[in-house]
């Protein structure tokens, strides 16, 4: 991000408190309590394996019900583990405008997280022209060559190997 991206940014974040009716810049949500580890650091870990999870429907009309969002978090226990997840970021960015999606994970499941990020990606395939594939595998073969683990670069060239 460059200096004028964040003086951007940065504009629209103070100008959204100044509005009438504010919003939440940034959203950290809890998304489910279902996780494979009790991490000693993790706060939230005498809280796991529940069933008390927010449906796919309520995590919908929290979504319906709020403004923009520039910043969505999406925590629990681990995100990936949600069936849905995919359906949830598309919902956030599609209503919410969301630019940024965090997604802290304990990385076990690597294959579901590459599977769930792809998903996520698909909403944006429509918007990347021809002309710029090349470039989009370029980009991610040097993601990958800095860290071949990265999920990230491996779903991004799922994304593209699935528009050539």
């Amino acid at each position: 991000m460059n200096i004028i991206q964040r003086v951007g940014r940065h504009s629209r974040i103070t100008l959204n408190a100044y509005r009438q009716d504010p919003q939440p810049n940034f959203l950290v949500l809890f998304i489910n309590s279902i996780c494979n580890m009790k991490c000693e650091h993790c706060f939230f870990w005498t809280s796991l394996n529940k069933k008390d999870d927010l449906t796919r429907e309520e995590l919908f009309e929290l979504s319906r019900s709020l403004g923009p969002i520039e910043n969505l978090n999406l925590s629990g226990g681990e995100p990936f583990i949600r069936k849905d997840f995919a359906e949830i970021v598309r919902q956030f960015i599609t209503h919410n405008g969301v630019r940024q999606v965090y997604v802290p994970s304990n990385g076990y499941f690597t294959e579901k997280t590459v599977a769930a990020v792809s998903d996520v990606l698909k909403r944006v395939d429509m918007l990347m022209k021809q002309d710029n594939l090349e470039q989009a595998l370029n980009e991610a073969q040097k993601a990958k060559e800095i860290d071949p683990k990265n999920v990230y670069a491996a779903a991004y060239e799922e994304r593209i190997a699935n528009l050539i």
